[in-house]
């Protein structure tokens, strides 16, 4: 059975999420693919766990991250339609058959995006937030766009070499695929709304850790390129995180205010606050609206929680671009 579709996943230690990937991807309904495996020098059970499925296993001689991964993966590949898949997602039984027909239905793009469930596969308050609200931004984008995420989303081969492939300097699991993303012609990226993936997004202080870290790397992007791209760093979302940074700020002025007594200076900056949150909320009215809808409106309070310590870090990750 000759395959019409390679799934590269990078792999390293994830012992417990790639067999819910792997059984998920082995329970499809459409079997004309091929999974190719490149381990990174996982440390725990993880090679173990793929080894029990008929999967094409590479092993990197030392651990050089997910993009040199997912380039070694790419160069195995028999197909001509790469789908890249982190080793911590589950997938619906039509999601490669939804891919492939993506790619033969529309000729002239280049890649194709699913969506993220509206919950994540790690139970807990801030992953499911997060899981929200990236179903959210993906849900209520324009159907084709500039971006490309890993999470799971497929390149036409030919696309992805003339691209240059996933840039190595990146060594982490940050902003490598939105990196390459910003490489391809534009307008070339399809979000496909009915793929819908699950996926084990991290703990509340592993979410804070990677946006500092995303943000740090993105901005010194951004400074680079001069360009945004039209899902995760538009203008408005800057804008937000603008006014949560602005918001912590006069927020400390009060408080220094308080402590030096002066009057004048805590009712101008209490007013400032006011104005930043009630601009932060504007910002964020369309997110909100949707939390309420599917989550009912007591929730909105923990999603404003969220989306503000969210952008603080985003925020601060990005000053720190200006320093190391």
């Amino acid at each position: 059975m000759k395959p019409l579709l390679s799934v590269v996943i990078p792999l390293f230690n994830a012992e417990k999420e790639v067999e819910i990937c792997l059984n998920s991807l082995f329970q499809s309904s459409w079997p004309y693919f091929e999974v190719i495996i490149v381990d990174d020098c996982s440390t725990d059970g993880s090679l173990a766990v793929a080894r029990q499925y008929p999967c094409r296993i590479y092993t990197m001689e030392k651990n050089l991250g997910p993009a040199a991964a997912r380039n070694l993966g790419v160069s195995k590949a028999h197909t001509d339609i790469i789908l890249f898949l982190d080793s911590d997602t589950m997938v619906r039984r039509n999601s490669l058959k939804l891919f492939y027909d993506a790619f033969q239905k529309h000729p002239e793009i280049h890649a194709v995006l699913a969506v993220p469930d509206m919950a994540s596969l790690r139970s807990c308050k801030a992953s499911n937030y997060n899981s929200l609200r990236s179903h959210y931004t993906f849900i209520s984008a324009e159907p084709v766009c500039d971006f490309f995420s890993t999470q799971m989303g497929a390149m036409r081969k030919d696309a992805f070499l003339a691209a240059g492939g996933f840039n190595e300097i990146y060594t982490g699991a940050d902003i490598e695929d939105i990196e390459l993303g910003m490489r391809l012609p534009p307008n070339k990226v399809l979000i496909h709304k009915d793929i819908i993936i699950r996926h084990h997004f991290p703990s509340f202080l592993s979410i804070l850790k990677k946006y500092l870290r995303r943000s740090n790397q993105f901005s010194k992007l951004l400074r680079e390129r001069k360009k945004l791209t039209s899902v995760h760093t538009n203008k408005k979302g800057m804008l937000s995180v603008l006014m949560v940074l602005m918001n912590s700020l006069f927020l400390l002025l009060t408080c220094v205010s308080v402590f030096f007594f002066a009057l004048f200076s805590i009712i101008s900056f209490l007013a400032c606050y006011c104005i930043s949150v009630i601009l932060f909320f504007k910002l964020n009215n369309n997110l909100f609206t949707f939390c309420a809808r599917k989550k009912g409106l007591p929730y909105v309070v923990e999603a404003a929680f969220f989306e503000y310590v969210f952008s603080l870090a985003i925020g601060l990750g990005g000053i720190s671009a200006w320093f190391y």
